[in-house]
């Protein structure tokens, strides 16, 4: 997936309500069902894992996702006191922006959007013209997509717990940045060399 990026990374900006004093699994839950998101829809979208059998058992399970290291959200701010806030960042690719925009377009069913709504259509709007400019997919046709990788069971489960929820999300805001603190884990070489690597082990 051929896409100029002009910066180095995506950061993504999530906020949350949620009860006062969250059971600790509640919290774990939502962290990882975020992720979980994200992660099945990289491997649906991403050519690098077309081979990725979403029939598989227990793929939501923490080692039956084999994504590259380079490839995984990393954590940059997360803050637990109410509002609670995480701050992730990826490698800015073709293919994590596809991702990211999936999640974007999937969000407007688990996100109780603030009451500035016109602000984040707008917000949503500028994203959506820099997705047609990189000519990702509309939501129709990710779904279409999602389908045919047989996703669509796994992403819908998990987009039912995240509406269950304890903790509401309450906003999403997505950034192109060329800095972040600890970038040395999500350097473009290693991203390239990590994928190499793949590559030439399932060619042996």
């Amino acid at each position: 997936m051929k896409i100029a990026i002009k910066q180095d990374f995506i950061k993504i900006k999530l906020v949350g309500n949620e009860n006062p004093l969250p059971a600790l699994i509640e919290v774990s839950a939502f962290l990882y069902d975020f992720n979980l998101l994200y992660e099945y829809i990289r491997l649906a979208v991403d050519p690098e894992y077309s081979h990725y059998d979403f029939n598989r058992r227990f793929s939501w399970t923490r080692y039956n996702r084999p994504l590259l290291d380079s490839d995984r959200l990393r954590v940059v701010q997360l803050r637990h006191e109410s509002p609670i806030l995480l701050v992730t960042a990826i490698q800015a690719t073709g293919a994590a922006l596809a991702a990211i925009w999936g999640m974007l377009q999937i969000a407007e069913k688990i996100v109780d959007w603030p009451l500035d709504r016109e602000k984040k259509r707008l917000e949503l709007e500028k994203l959506r013209a820099e997705a047609e400019k990189a000519r990702l997919p509309d939501a129709e046709i990710l779904q279409a997509q999602l389908s045919d990788r047989h996703a669509t069971s796994v992403i819908d489960g998990t987009i039912n717990r995240l509406k269950r929820s304890a903790i509401r999300i309450t906003d999403i805001e997505v950034d192109f940045v060329r800095e972040l603190p600890g970038r040395t884990a999500l350097e473009p070489n290693k991203v390239l060399a990590a994928r190499a690597s793949k590559r030439k082990r399932s060619a042996g």
